[in-house]
């Protein structure tokens, strides 16, 4: 079904990046 490992490991990483930029805000507030 996925021919494109390459896209998937982006989608990936974009996903990631949403991850971190969601939680960090959060991990600064709780440590803070």
């Amino acid at each position: 079904m996925f021919k494109h490992p390459q896209k998937i490991r982006q989608f990936g990483l974009i996903v990631f990046a949403i991850m971190v930029l969601l939680i960090l805000p959060n991990l600064e507030h709780l440590m803070g």
